[in-house]
């Protein structure tokens, strides 16, 4: 899999944050209208995501 470009950038629609990931250069897909609270539920997920992955991984 090829390295996908993950930012919080400020979202250019309202006050709050956006995650973007940049697929291939061109496309985008964007999640925003967030605040620092969603951020940590994201981070939280995903670290769980991460860590059941590494453990079912098989050998």
């Amino acid at each position: 899999m090829r390295t996908k470009n993950v930012e919080v950038v400020k979202d250019r629609w309202t006050d709050g944050l956006a995650l973007e990931i940049s697929h291939n250069g061109w496309q985008t897909t964007s999640i925003s209208n967030l605040d620092v609270e969603d951020l940590k539920r994201i981070r939280k997920v995903i670290r769980k995501a991460i860590r059941n992955h590494e453990n079912n991984k098989s050998v």
